[in-house]
């Protein structure tokens, strides 16, 4: 099947899962075998249930749209559903993407690396078509839509980071279930309304377009702080929010440095009007190791950089650099 620039399907929510379950049958054939070890453990099969119940109460539509993934690849429902809580079982990598929003007059610039274990069978550029339009993610078995980077036909732009959180709420809502609804929000007033009342097991963060501004989003358990971006702004994959954590990252990590870098680089273009370019430019910075890159290659033997996106409000453009595939595309909003 090409994947590139994107797949396309559509239908209900089960639908989607069972077309999504089909094209990465393999990859969930192993997730499944993964979270089945974890099962065995009876403090997460107990927590497993209470996370489960709350799930049916409040996220049904999710629960559709994950049993017909699992239906379509053909494995245990629970199994997989369980995979994808990963707030239960697993302490996630610590390191995922770096985003720059650059507003200039009225023009708004948004930049953002997707990094991770990404590979060109685990990963696409999906086009779901649903009820009321359509939305693009860039989807991974082992996620729900709005875990990276897309747009909707409404007009919004979002990327997300995950934000390391050293401890968890087990048993509260996991957070891609949080961040499912955001991709197909019409407004900026549709998502604050989806973030007001909620407790998540770990926390997020959000880069958001739509009507003409641009937003930061920083998420942690029942606390959501919103700043709209009036200049240029920078994130990576700890909190800047003093609310919040104080930045705690681990020493196995480049976050800190991605941050402090990519300040650096958009100094010295201090006195130029900055383009698509010039944060092309700075997302694809390398030094000599993953420690003080900005871009993650194959060679430095972690998380790679699968794609570099980047939004032009000026011209509606929305310029996807896929690196596994070696290859770009435009699309206009």
């Amino acid at each position: 099947m090409m994947r590139f620039p994107f797949i396309e399907i559509s239908g209900n929510e089960y639908e989607l899962g069972m077309n999504f379950g089909k094209i990465f049958k393999a990859d969930i054939t192993e997730n499944v075998k993964q979270a089945e070890q974890e099962m065995q453990d009876p403090s997460i099969q107990a927590d497993f249930k209470i996370v489960k119940k709350k799930l049916e109460t409040d996220f049904s539509q999710q629960l559709e749209h994950i049993y017909g993934r699992a239906d379509g690849a053909g494995v245990d429902r629970d199994l997989y559903l369980l995979f994808l809580c990963y707030e239960l079982w697993e302490d996630r990598n610590i390191d995922r993407c770096s985003d720059i929003i650059v507003k200039q007059d009225n023009q708004i610039i948004m930049g953002h690396n997707e990094d991770g274990p990404y590979t060109q069978q685990n990963s696409a550029f999906i086009k779901y078509n649903v009820d009321n339009g359509y939305y693009f993610d860039y989807s991974t078995p082992d996620a729900l839509p709005g875990a990276s980077f897309g747009f909707n036909s409404h007009g919004l732009v979002y990327s997300m980071n995950y934000m390391y959180i050293e401890n968890m709420k087990r048993t509260s809502i996991p957070v891609w279930f949080v961040m499912r609804p955001i991709v197909e929000c019409k407004n900026f007033q549709e998502i604050k309304e989806k973030l007001s009342n909620f407790e998540t097991a770990s926390g997020f963060h959000l880069n958001i377009f739509s009507e003409g501004k641009a937003y930061s989003i920083e998420g942690l358990f029942d606390k959501v702080e919103i700043k709209e971006i009036e200049d240029i702004f920078i994130h990576t994959n700890h909190y800047i929010n003093e609310t919040f954590d104080t930045g705690y990252t681990p020493p196995d990590s480049n976050t800190l440095f991605r941050l402090t870098k990519i300040r650096e680089l958009l100094r010295r273009k201090k006195d130029k009007k900055l383009t698509v370019s010039d944060i092309e430019e700075i997302l694809s910075y390398r030094g000599e190791s993953y420690y003080n890159s900005i871009l993650s290659e194959a060679d430095m033997e972690r998380n790679m950089t699968a794609c570099t996106i980047i939004f032009n409000s000026e011209d509606k453009t929305y310029n996807l650099i896929n690196r596994l595939e070696k290859k770009q595309h435009v699309f206009h909003l």
